[in-house]
């Protein structure tokens, strides 16, 4: 009886021990976990102001393109050279 005791004891040692291992592993699990969405959420902020930033400088580009053009719009030279006719709106040339 004793001796079962003892082996019942020494399982039961045994189990504790790789309930720890394993619980070790599960935290390191756990862990990992937590940077990997820790980094995707920190991607996916990045990618959203990246998203943002193209969408300002593509408005800017847009907003200076549109000036442009109506600058050569109103340019009576311009108009000479491709052979356009010119425009009432800047009479003589550019403004």
């Amino acid at each position: 009886m004793v001796d079962d005791l003892q082996e019942e004891m020494l399982r039961m040692s045994e189990e504790i021990g790789s309930l720890k291992e394993e619980n070790r592993g599960l935290k390191k699990r756990v862990v990992l976990a937590k940077d990997a969405a820790r980094k995707a959420g920190i991607e996916g902020r990045r990618r959203a102001y990246e998203k943002v930033e193209l969408q300002i400088r593509i408005q800017r580009a847009m907003a200076e393109t549109e000036a442009l053009v109506k600058e050569i719009d109103r340019d009576n030279e311009y108009a000479e050279v491709v052979r356009q006719p010119p425009t009432e709106k800047t009479p003589g040339g550019s403004p």
